[in-house]
C-alpha cells in the first residue's frame, strides 16, 4: 500500500490519494488517513476496482492465488485440495493455505471458568467472524452470540466471552464474507 499526501503549502484542503493493491477477497474494507496534520474528517468518495486479478476459469479463485497455492488452475473454488472440508473458496476467502489440511480455520482452545468460556481462533487482518453456540450437538439450531473483528494489519489470536461456562457448550466461528 503506498499513500501520497502532497503539501502544496496553500490553504486548499488536503487531497490525499490512497493506492492499494489487494490480492484478498472481496469483502467490505474501511480505509483511515491519519497522521496528515490538514486531513479533515467528513464524508469522501473511494472507488474500487478488481484491475489487478483475473479469473481466466471462473471459478471464484484469483489466478496468481491458485498457480501460487495449489500450482495451476486445475483445481476450483469448491473442490478441496488438502481434504480439510474447507472448499478452496472458502481456504481463499479465510486466508488460509489450500494445500495444507493443518492450515484452517478452527477453534483453538477454549477456557471455561465458573462465570464464563472464552473461545480461541486464529483471525485474518481485518476479517470479520461470527460467534455461534449450542447447547445440544444434535440440535441444529445455533445462537449467534456475537461477532467480532480483527482490526489489525496482522493475523490474530481472536477470543470471545461468553455467558456462564455450561458443561455441553458447542461453539462455530464463521468469517463473515458480505457484512
Amino acid at each position: 500500500m503506498e499513500d501520497v499526501f502532497p503539501d502544496d503549502g496553500g490553504d486548499d484542503p488536503a487531497h490525499a490519494v490512497l493506492v492499494w493493491t489487494n490480492c484478498g477477497a472481496a469483502a467490505p474494507y474501511y480505509v483511515g488517513v491519519e497522521g496528515y496534520l490538514r486531513f479533515t474528517t467528513g464524508t469522501y468518495s473511494l472507488a474500487v476496482t478488481a484491475a489487478n486479478w483475473t479469473d481466466a476459469d471462473a471459478d471464484g479463485l484469483p489466478d496468481e492465488w491458485e498457480q501460487q497455492w495449489l500450482g495451476g488452475l486445475g483445481d476450483n473454488g469448491d473442490g478441496d485440495a488438502d481434504k480439510d472440508g474447507m472448499s478452496n473458496l472458502n481456504e481463499y476467502l479465510a486466508g488460509t493455505h489450500p494445500s495444507n489440511a493443518a492450515s484452517r480455520l478452527v477453534i483453538t482452545a477454549i477456557e471455561r471458568e465458573a462465570d464464563t468460556a472464552v473461545i480461541y481462533w486464529p483471525a485474518m487482518p481485518y476479517a470479520v467472524y461470527r460467534v455461534t453456540a449450542r447447547d445440544e450437538l444434535r440440535s441444529d439450531e445455533w445462537e449467534a452470540i456475537g461477532v467480532r473483528r480483527n482490526m489489525t494489519a496482522t493475523p490474530a489470536a481472536l477470543s470471545w466471552p461468553d455467558g456462564p461456562a455450561a458443561t455441553n457448550r458447542f461453539y462455530r466461528i464463521e468469517l463473515l464474507t458480505g457484512e
